[in-house]
């Protein structure tokens, strides 16, 4: 990746305002982001194209985030993605709970830009 690509990740919330808050936020910061509504969309774009971070919805229709994140998990070729749970659940056992399960950072909503900051900061760098 050259030094002026700019990162890219992976938006995946089942309501609307939430996406729009969430890729505005990112692209703010300098990456790009694509949105899907649904944890099926999801995994078919990670099938067509590479990102550096997913911000994953937990509480989705169809497939939840965690059903997402063990896909993700059991697959060689999407194991290493780095997922951010993105939650309205904020009581500190839930969010415990969900780094125990995989996740690589939460996330609460109403989300601010000062938390996405913090949590794609810690992103690693895609070889």
């Amino acid at each position: 990746m050259s030094a002026s690509a700019a990162r890219r990740a992976l938006i995946v919330d089942d309501h609307g305002v939430n996406r729009e808050v969430a890729k505005a936020y990112v692209e703010v910061l300098g990456w790009s982001a694509l949105d899907v509504n649904s944890g099926e969309e999801a995994l078919a774009a990670l099938g067509r194209e590479s990102f550096d971070a997913m911000l994953l919805d937990i509480n989705m229709p169809g497939l939840s985030g965690l059903d997402v994140l063990h896909s993700l998990r059991s697959n060689p070729r999407t194991r290493n993605q780095w997922v951010i749970a993105y939650t309205a659940h904020a009581m500190s056992d839930e969010l415990g709970r969900l780094l125990d399960q995989g996740f690589d950072g939460v996330l609460v909503k109403p989300i601010e830009l000062e938390q996405i900051q913090a949590e794609l900061a810690r992103v690693p760098a895609r070889f």
